[in-house]
Formats: C-alpha cells, sequence, structure tokens
C-alpha cells in the first residue's frame, strides 16, 4: 500500500514540472512578445511628457512667487520672484534643446507661449515697466498678469499632450491584448492540471495529518482532565469557607478540610454523618421550598446553625448550587460561619435601642435631615413646631421656615460652620403649625463627618421667649441712646443763656469740640456764623415765647473756623410749664448743597451710560465677527508665514477692546465688575507703561521703578489699570505743550497713622505706594482742594471729562486706600496712591495653551438677528467639528426647531433680537423639548443674569464676544454632561 502511495505521488510531482514547464515557456515568449512592443514605443515620450509638467510646476512656482511679493512687498520676496523667473526660463532653454516628436506632444508650442513671458517677466523684474522701478506694485502686478496668462495656456497645451500620448499608448495596448488571449489560453489549460494535481497531493497529505492530529487530540485531552482534577482539589481543600458536596437527601460525597476543622470530625466521620447529622436548627436544612428552589433556580440560599463535635452551635450561612458530581446530580454547599457577624448585629441592635430612648425623652426637638428631607423627629420636636410625625417625616425642611430668605440663610451659615469646626449652630425662625412663629437655636452635626451627603443630626431649641426678654431689656436700656445717637445729626439742648446743656455723640464731629469742652460750658451762638447770630437770637427769643417758626438754614462754624450750612428745627424746653431753654436738632446740608449742584452732572452721567450700553452691545457684536475670524485665520496659517504675526496683532488689539468694552459696560453699571481677589500690582503697572509708551509724544520720557518683588492687594486688576492709566494721562496733560519727564515707581511702605508725615485717613499697616510724578505746570493752590471732585476740570473742551481723577479717588476709597497729591506751579505735580498690602502667592508660570475642545459632529442650532455673527459662529463651530444650522430670526428658528425637536443636541441663541428674545425663545424651545440645552449669549447684563436664566432652564449665559477657546470649552462641557461618563 505505501509503495503504490509513493508511485502515486511521484507521478504526480512529475506532472506538475511538466506543467510548471510549459507555464515558463509561455512566460518567455510573453516577454519576447512584450519587449518587441516597447521597441515600437518612442523612448523619450514618458520622459518629455514629465519634463513638460515639471515646466508647469515651475510656472505654478513662479505665479505664486509673485502673488507673494504683491501681497508682502520687500526685497527677500522680490529676490526670491527672480531666482524663481530664472529657473523657470532654464527648464524652458533645456526644453528646447532636448525635445522631439514636436506634433506629438506640442513642445515646440509651449516654448513659444512660455519662453517670451519668461523673457518679459526678467527684463521688468529688472527693468521695471513704463517708468515704474522693478519693485514697484505695477512692476510686480503686470508680471504676475503675463506669468499667469502664459501658465493658464502652457497648461492647456500639456493636457492635449497628455491625450495625444494616451491615445498613442491605447494603441499599443490593443495589438498586445491581441497577443495575450492566445497565450491566456495556453496558461489556462496548465493552470487547470496543476490544480488536479496539486488538489490530490493536498488531499493525501490533509488525511495524514488528520490522523495525527486525532492522537494528539486525545493525548492533550487526557493531560487536561488530569490538571483540572488537580486544580479542583487544591481549591477544594484550600478554600476558606467550609465545602461539602451532598445528594438531595443529605448524604455527603465529599467534604473539605476546613469543614471538618470547624466543626470538630474528621472526614470519614462527617461523610457518614451527612447533612442531617450537622445540622442543629429548629427544622431540616432540607425543606421542600429550600429543595424546590435548588433544583429549579439552580443555587439557593439559606442561614441555619451548625453542631460542633464539643456540643457548641455555630450560625453559618450556606450557599448551595447543583452541580454534576461523577455522573449524577448533586448540591455543592459553601458553609461560611457567620458568629462574629452576628455578635456585631446585636450589639446594634442594642446601640440603636439606647439612642431611640434618648431620642424619645430628650427635652429638646431631635431631628434627621438628609437632602433636605426630614428622615426622623422625636416627640418634643413635634409639640414644639406643632406637627404631627407623619406631617414632619418625608417632608422637606422648608416647611418649618418662615421664608425662603432665612431657609438660606440659615443653610449657609450653618453648613459654612459645619465644613470650619464639624459643627454648626445658629439661630433662626420657624413657622409652628398653627401659625406662630418662634426664635430657634439650632445647632447640627454630620452623621459622617466624611461624607455631608449622608445627612445631618440636628437639635432645636424653642428660645422665643429667651427672645422677648432679651429684646424688652435692650429696648428699656437703648431707647434714649437710639434717639440721641442712632440719628446722623446733632442733637442739642442749651439754657435761656445760651450756654449747651446736653448734645449727642455728632456734635463732637460736626463742629470739633471734644467732650470735655461741651461739658465745661460752651454757648450754642458760637456754634452760629457772626452774621447769622442776629437771626439766631431773634428765632431762639420768639420759640421760647411759644412760636412755631419752623425749619431755619444757618451757616454753621467750627471750632477751627470753617463753616458748613445747616438747617435747626428747635422748640422750647419746659420746667414746670415755663420755658427754660431749647432744644432741637441740627442737620448738616452740605452734602444736600452738593448733591444739588450735581444732580444735572448725575442725569447726564445716566445718559452717557445708557448711550455706553447700547454703544458696546453694538460694539461687541463687531467686535465678535472680528475676533472670531481671526482665531479662525490663524489656525490656517503657518507660523512661518508673516501674516500670522500681523493676525496675532489683530488679536491682541481684539482682546484689549474686549477689555474696553468691558470697562465701559461696568462704567455704565451695565455689567458688574469683577471681584477684588489678591493680585500683584507691579506687572499691571508695567503693562499700563508698555501701553503708554506707544501713545505718549517722544517729547515725554518714562521713567519707571518698579519693585517686582513687592506684595500685592486685593483688587480688580481693570480698576488698577484705570487709576494707572488716568494718573498717567493726567500727567502727559500737564507736558504736552512743553514735554517733561514722567515718573512712576512702585515700592512697599509702612504707614504709622501716629506719625505726622502719615497720609489723613489710612491705618497702621503695611501699604503698596504708587507714585506718578511729573514736570509739568503744576496745579495752583486755590483749585487743589477740588481736583477729586465729579467734572471738575481746567482743561479745554475735547481734553477731558473732569472723571479721571474722581474715579481714582473713588476707587482708592473703596480699596481702603488713599490718594494725595504734591504739587508747585511751574514744578511739577506728584500723586501718591496707597494700596493696602496683603501677601500675594508668586505667580506660576502658565501652562502651555491647550487646543480647543473639538466636537463629535453634534447638531447645534445658532440663532442671531446679525447675518455676520451666524456666518462667522456657523464657520467657528464647524471649524471645531459640529453640524451647525445658522437663523437669523428667532421666529424661524422656532419654527424649525418645532418641526424637528430631535434633528439639535444643543442650541445656542443670542438675548436681544427682534420679534422674539432669546429667553422668549428658549423657553418656548424647552416646551417642547424639557431636555435641549441651551446657551443664551449675550454683549450685557442688565436685565438677565447668570441666576435667571438658569432659573428659566438655560444651560449657561456666555458673554459676547467670545473666543474660539471660550465656546469650544462651553459647548463641550453642556455635551459631556449630557453624554454622561
Amino acid at each position: 500500500m505505501k509503495r503504490s502511495r509513493s508511485l502515486l505521488r511521484i507521478f504526480l510531482w512529475n506532472a506538475v514540472i511538466a506543467v510548471l514547464v510549459a507555464l515558463v515557456a509561455a512566460g518567455m515568449l510573453t516577454n519576447l512578445t512584450l519587449r518587441s512592443v516597447e521597441k515600437n514605443l518612442p523612448n523619450t515620450l514618458l520622459e518629455q511628457l514629465h519634463d513638460v509638467a515639471r515646466i508647469i510646476e515651475d510656472l505654478a512656482d513662479v505665479v505664486s512667487a509673485a502673488e507673494l511679493t504683491r501681497a508682502v512687498p520687500s526685497s527677500e520676496n522680490l529676490k526670491r520672484l527672480r531666482g524663481e523667473v530664472d529657473a523657470a526660463n532654464n527648464a524652458v532653454v533645456r526644453l528646447r534643446n532636448t525635445y522631439v516628436f514636436d506634433n506629438l506632444i506640442q513642445a515646440s508650442a509651449i516654448h513659444a507661449v512660455v519662453a517670451p513671458a519668461l523673457a518679459d517677466a526678467r527684463v521688468w523684474l529688472s527693468e521695471g515697466v513704463s517708468g515704474y522701478g522693478p519693485e514697484s506694485e505695477t512692476t510686480i502686478g503686470v508680471v504676475l498678469l503675463r506669468i499667469s496668462k502664459a501658465f493658464h495656456k502652457a497648461r492647456a497645451l500639456n493636457h492635449a499632450s497628455e491625450e495625444k500620448a494616451q491615445a498613442i499608448l491605447n494603441e499599443q495596448r490593443t495589438r498586445l491584448d491581441r497577443f495575450l488571449f492566445s497565450v491566456n489560453l495556453l496558461f489556462s489549460l496548465a493552470v487547470v492540471i496543476t490544480f488536479a494535481m496539486v488538489f490530490l497531493l493536498v488531499f493525501q497529505h490533509i488525511l495524514q495529518r488528520r490522523e495525527n492530529e486525532a492522537r494528539a487530540e486525545r493525548r492533550r485531552a487526557e493531560q487536561s482532565l488530569r490538571e483540572s482534577e488537580h486544580k479542583f482539589k487544591t481549591l477544594f481543600n484550600n478554600a476558606g469557607d467550609g465545602i461539602a458536596i451532598h445528594d438531595l437527601e443529605g448524604r455527603f460525597l465529599e467534604v473539605n478540610q476546613v469543614l471538618c476543622d470547624r466543626l470538630g470530625y474528621s472526614k470519614e466521620e462527617l461523610l457518614r454523618l451527612g447533612l442531617m447529622g450537622i445540622d442543629a436548627s429548629e427544622g431540616s436544612v432540607l425543606l421542600p421550598e429550600w429543595v424546590d428552589e435548588l433544583t429549579h433556580k439552580g443555587s439557593a440560599f439559606v442561614e441555619t446553625i451548625h453542631a460542633v463535635r464539643d456540643g457548641s452551635r455555630i450560625p453559618v450561612e450556606v450557599n448551595s448550587r447543583m452541580v454534576d458530581f461523577g455522573g449524577e446530580r448533586a448540591i455543592l454547599s459553601m458553609v461560611r460561619d457567620i458568629t462574629e457577624r452576628k455578635h456585631a448585629e446585636g450589639a446594634l441592635r442594642e446601640s440603636e435601642a439606647t439612642l431611640k430612648s434618648i431620642f424619645r425623652v430628650a427635652p429638646i426637638g431631635i431631628g434627621l435631615l438628609t437632602d433636605g428631607i426630614l428622615k426622623q423627629v422625636n416627640d418634643r420636636l413635634c409639640r414644639m413646631v406643632c406637627y404631627s410625625r407623619q406631617e414632619l417625616v418625608g417632608g422637606s425642611a422648608r416647611m418649618l421656615y418662615l421664608d425662603q430668605e432665612e431657609f438660606e440663610r440659615a443653610g449657609k451659615e450653618e453648613h459654612a460652620q459645619i465644613r470650619h469646626w464639624g459643627t454648626g449652630t445658629v439661630e433662626t425662625l420657624w413657622k409652628r403649625g398653627d401659625g406662630a412663629v418662634i426664635d430657634v437655636l439650632l445647632s447640627s452635626t454630620p452623621i459622617d463627618p466624611t461624607d455631608l451627603a449622608a445627612g445631618v443630626t440636628f437639635t432645636a431649641l424653642d428660645i422665643s421667649e429667651r427672645k422677648r426678654a432679651e429684646a424688652a431689656l435692650s429696648e428699656s436700656q437703648a431707647r434714649f441712646r437710639e434717639l440721641a445717637e442712632l440719628l446722623p445729626e446733632t442733637i442739642f439742648e442749651m439754657d435761656a443763656d445760651g450756654r449747651l446743656t446736653f448734645v449727642n455723640r455728632n456734635a463732637y464731629d460736626h463742629f470739633g469740640y471734644s467732650k470735655e469742652e461741651i461739658e465745661r460750658g460752651v454757648n450754642g451762638y458760637m456754634m452760629i456764623s457772626p452774621e447769622d447770630r442776629p437771626k439766631a437770637a431773634e428765632n431762639a427769643r420768639r420759640v421760647m415765647a411759644g412760636e412755631r417758626i419752623g425749619l431755619n438754614e444757618y451757616k454753621a462754624l467750627r471750632k477751627d473756623g470753617c463753616t458748613f450750612p445747616v438747617i435747626i428745627h428747635s422748640s422750647a424746653k419746659l420746667d414746670d410749664g415755663k420755658p427754660s431753654g431749647i432744644r432741637g436738632i441740627i442737620i448738616d446740608i452740605t452734602e444736600t448743597k452738593k448733591l444739588e449742584a450735581q444732580l444735572r452732572q448725575a442725569q447726564k452721567m445716566e445718559a452717557l451710560g445708557t448711550l455706553a450700553g447700547g454703544i458696546a452691545h453694538d460694539f461687541n457684536n463687531i467686535l465678535a465677527a472680528i475676533l472670531g475670524y481671526t482665531e479662525m485665520a490663524l489656525t490656517d496659517v503657518s507660523r512661518n508665514n508673516p501674516a500670522g504675526h500681523y493676525l496675532e496683532q489683530v488679536l491682541k488689539a481684539c482682546h484689549r477692546a474686549k477689555e474696553l468694552v468691558r470697562q465701559i459696560l461696568a462704567t455704565s453699571r451695565l455689567r458688574k465688575p469683577q471681584e477684588r481677589a489678591r493680585t500683584q500690582i507691579a506687572p499691571i503697572v508695567k503693562e499700563a507703561l508698555k501701553l503708554l509708551r506707544a501713545s505718549l509724544p517722544a517729547t515725554i520720557e518714562i521713567r519707571s521703578n518698579i519693585e517686582t518683588q513687592t506684595g500685592g492687594a486685593m483688587v480688580d486688576p481693570t480698576e488698577v489699570h484705570q487709576v494707572v492709566v488716568n494718573l498717567c494721562t493726567n500727567a502727559f496733560h500737564a507736558m504736552e505743550e512743553r514735554g517733561g519727564v514722567l515718573e512712576v515707581s512702585l515700592a512697599e511702605v509702612t504707614i504709622d497713622e501716629e506719625a505726622d508725615a502719615s497720609p489723613a485717613g489710612l491705618r497702621s499697616g503695611n501699604y503698596l505706594r504708587l507714585t506718578v510724578g511729573d514736570t509739568g505746570h503744576g496745579i495752583d493752590p486755590a483749585i487743589r482742594e477740588r481736583i477729586f471732585d465729579p467734572y471738575f476740570t481746567t482743561k479745554e473742551v475735547g481734553k477731558g471729562s473732569g472723571l479721571g481723577l474722581a474715579a481714582v479717588h473713588g476707587i482708592m476709597k473703596n480699596y481702603g486706600g488713599a490718594v494725595t497729591v504734591d504739587s508747585d506751579p511751574g514744578v511739577g505735580t506728584r500723586f501718591d496712591v496707597y494700596f493696602p498690602s496683603v501677601e500675594v502667592a508668586q505667580r506660576e508660570e502658565a501652562p502651555e495653551e491647550k487646543a480647543p475642545p473639538l466636537g463629535k459632529a453634534e447638531r447645534i442650532l445658532l440663532v442671531d438677528d446679525e447675518d455676520v455673527l451666524v456666518e462667522m459662529g456657523k464657520s467657528v463651530l464647524e471649524h471645531l467639528g459640529y453640524k451647525v444650522r445658522g437663523v437669523t430670526d428667532s421666529v424661524e428658528a422656532l419654527e424649525l426647531f418645532r418641526a424637528q425637536p430631535d434633528r439639535f443636541d444643543l442650541v445656542i441663541t443670542d438675548y436681544t433680537m427682534p420679534r422674539m428674545t432669546g429667553v422668549a425663545l428658549a423657553r418656548e424651545m424647552m416646551r417642547i423639548r424639557p431636555d435641549i440645552p441651551i446657551v443664551l449669549c449675550t454683549g450685557f447684563s442688565e436685565r438677565v443674569t447668570e441666576e435667571a436664566v438658569k432659573e428659566e432652564g438655560i444651560r449657561t449665559l456666555a458673554m459676547k464676544p467670545l473666543e474660539m477657546r471660550e465656546i469650544a470649552e462651553v459647548i463641550r462641557g453642556i455635551l459631556d454632561e449630557e453624554s454622561g461618563p
């Protein structure tokens, strides 16, 4: 049999070799034919086509260089253009010297088109055009036009050449196909014979290999079975819990050593006892329902008691499942000792019982609160608030408070104390079920200090009686003090001779007398200006005579000789029904006089604020388009392109304009200023000086001495920038005609309020002193006290509004600092600004800016009544990877959304739009689809705030103009939150 197989194999291999020889012969014949065809094809055809294509590429490079030179005229770009022209001309010369087959690829026609154009370009770039220099914009434009026309003609001729060459190749391919038909017939026959021979050989080999694999598979199965049995025995005997295998009648088939050790029996003893022998529960563990559950579900769980050999009992939990053991159905049970757990459960029940007893008998209200919901309350709390337990448990704690405002105040204060100290105590007002309001002392502590969400336990004590007693006592003790001292005016009494017998504390501040001087005796008429004393004496006589003279205006006189306007209202003081003096109220009307003078200016300021808000809103829209298109242009411009630098400068200017709009809106009260933060002053001063240096004339020299290691202050950086710019601008105006030196310095100083040289109004401590000095014309002493008044200015019309120094004074007053001035006419002026110093951590280097997060092809509906903003926003969002539908009409957007509410993943809408505002549009869209995320954009927020839009269900409020990164992060944050982790 083996010999016959060998002969068959030899025969088959000989046949295969014969077929292979035939295939080699066919291949050689085919090769000879292909070589013959190749000789008939012009060897230079493809090379010449390639050379012509390179000429076209060189012309394209010349056109690109000419366009770049016209866009960015420079010697470097012009030099590059000339080099490209020379390179293209040399390539044309080489083509003319080497081409053949003129009528085939029309190389001579291309030469006739390109060569004159390049020759003209070389002459024009060397000598210029019609009187214009070679570097002029006209010459570059003429060169670009000439080369562009030649380029388009040459490209058309090249296309015709390629088509002609393709026709020649197609003709050669047809001849080759005819020959290959006969070869393929021979080759197909050889392939069929070869496959038949190979099939027979492979079939024989497969039969032999299958036989070998079957023998190897049997050996592997036997080895795997042995290993599986070994692993099972290892796991069975070394498990942490007891394991037993028994039949449905409870006879043990196998047990592990852990179960034997736990029960105190040997393996043989346990196998004899069976499951019923160790079960110490009241009922049999093999209950019918347990067996039924195990049979139908395949697993069952039960807690029972096992008997130990020494007579003790242990609680266990048994987890059983059906298994195949030795070819028969059996039960595998995992037995776990739960003695320790049972002890812990008992201790827990005992502890809970103790706490419940304390909870019931406590003399104060006690409750448990989780997520604002009352979970438990004791009887004392129910009686205190006049609610039943059923009404309180499961309800919101809000029902106990007087109103929502009190509920939020108490909660915030209490939670702040818990986070800081671990417990919180606050006095608040509760409203009982019968409508009465009570004062409550509320103390709370978290159940789990590490997890406040787990809930808090609170105690409540009714302190209404104590509060009423304290209030009554305070009222009785402070009634006269409140009447005399609470008023911001001066209250006085004087006898018939004019001697003051009583004044309140305000008199000391208003008139400059000390308490001791008043007590020693001061005549009230001496506090009236001499020209008004006769009038005051006459009015006093009339009042003591019983007349009612009403309010009278006088000039009051301070101890230091200064006067100020007052109104006095007085009446007679009676003793036993007889007039013995006068008592009355003195009202300082200095501020009233100032307010009357400033009322018209305030009205102008209000109009200015309204105008500024409107202008800023429109400017925001313009700025948004510039900012968006600039950012997009930067993404398409390489770093080596000079245009990228210009675009970056545009972007910086946009950021400054954006900050300017923010300041305008803050000034016009249409937008809240930034919150104060610990900020280093030195970098802000340097930045402001950098901006001012470019705007000041060369006749003004700037000298700066900024200590970079100074501390910081609690400030708004924009307001600090405003202080520096206003003071420097004021100095510039003082030196505008003759020039001079502007000196700016920043240093740390320590103020001692006891020292004579300390600035007025500053407390002792550390300050940052910003000094701005000039060598201008100085300030006249007659007007020095008025320079900080709003709208006061000595400048000509168009030179200033008089708000600069007033703004500086107001900012520093809000910061608790001061601004002082020292000026000599004809010498110069120096302003010192004092910022209260605070410690500020050194600023870390800003992390490298990352690319904005990209979209995942989500669909966005963009609504804005400005066409340019819709177009720009659509381009930006599509650049970020979103699919965008832009609409300029809010009503149209609503109809589009109503037709297909599930078409969009997010909506971005402007706030101010005709026909329907952004908030109204959002409200209607959420009625159609409540879960649609909406972003509201606005340039100012006088009528709309972050809190207001979130109450409407809008996800966030975005302030225009938005940078690409800002809108990308806002959108990505909302969509990622929607999709979940």
